[in-house]
């Protein structure tokens, strides 16, 4: 008696030969184009993620740096109004 030796169906040693895709073929591709997509997708992700956060960055860098000059010339003027009070109170002095 032989043992039964499983041999692979006769379509799947010929589709090869004459080009002709098997469905593991078809699934394999379509997985590959999908881990493909994917990885892309991802990379787009990072990519936007990134200009993202340095748009927001620098725009917070301008908004600090305006505030610093914003509060460099409310400080001027402060200590101008404080000058010209002190010497409105001269002058009052000197006058009585």
């Amino acid at each position: 008696m032989r043992a039964s030796r499983r041999r692979t169906p006769a379509s799947n040693r010929i589709a090869p030969i004459l080009g002709i895709a098997t469905l593991a073929d078809v699934l394999e591709d379509t997985e590959r184009r999908a881990e493909e997509e994917r990885a892309r997708i991802e990379a787009r992700y990072r990519e936007v993620l990134k200009n993202s956060v340095a748009f927001e960055k620098k725009i917070r860098n301008r908004w600090r740096e305006k505030n610093r000059q914003k509060n460099a010339r409310i400080a001027e003027l402060e200590a101008r109004v404080a000058e010209l009070e002190k010497e409105l109170e001269t002058l009052q002095t000197e006058k009585r």
